[in-house]
């Protein structure tokens, strides 16, 4: 196709400037629009069609070119950042007992700008911080499987601001309050205690 670039960003959905190439799924709905069009287009002669149809042929082929290329941006971006977001969550995982862990500093450690990581997060986990959170109140309940651990201990070990702090997340996390919690896996004894953080370390690894 020889396309007027001056109609094709017109027509784009990805606006900025346009790469060389593009390289794209087939399997893409818009790119089969696009060659199941073309291969239509291909069994019209050049006088097949009046100076209008070919007008209105060509401004279609337009559009569904600057469709594919979007859709090619878009699944291109999509895989970009899943790729982001594992690597963000390995350096969480890696520096979860920091103190000064927050957006800046996992966005350093991931060598992406803030907004790029927030991007990432928005619609796996909400928000980069409310993943950490998550990701601590769990290490937390491990630790409280553990003979003789305290409520305070385990808060400040996983960087909550205060025990009330700690208490208030855990129970929305879990429904039970930490304190209740250690009643309740020594009510169930020291096997299930020690099956249970098991468990939870194996999905920690997953």
């Amino acid at each position: 196709m020889v396309v007027p670039l001056d109609q094709l960003v017109r027509h784009a959905v990805v606006p900025g400037k346009l790469p060389e190439i593009v390289v794209t799924d087939a399997r893409l709905a818009e790119v089969r629009l696009l060659t199941g069009f073309l291969d239509l287009a291909r069994g019209f002669g050049d006088d097949a069609l009046s100076p209008l149809g070919r007008s209105v042929t060509q401004d279609i082929g337009i559009q569904l070119l600057a469709g594919a290329m979007g859709a090619a941006r878009a699944a291109d971006a999509g895989e970009h950042s899943n790729v982001v977001l594992a690597a963000a969550r390995r350096f969480i995982a890696e520096q979860l007992d920091d103190p000064n862990l927050a957006p800046a500093v996992i966005a350093q450690g991931v060598h992406l700008s803030v907004r790029s990581l927030h991007r990432a997060f928005e619609d796996a986990d909400g928000s980069v911080m409310v993943y950490v959170r998550r990701q601590r109140l769990r290490r937390a309940r491990i630790d409280l499987m553990a003979p003789g651990e305290r409520v305070a201990d385990v808060a400040a070990r996983w960087r909550f601001s205060d025990t009330s702090h700690f208490i208030r997340h855990f129970k929305a996390a879990y429904g039970i309050t930490p304190t209740a919690f250690i009643k309740e896996r020594r009510r169930l004894g020291g096997g299930a205690a020690a099956n249970g953080a098991g468990s939870d370390r194996r999905s920690l690894a997953e």
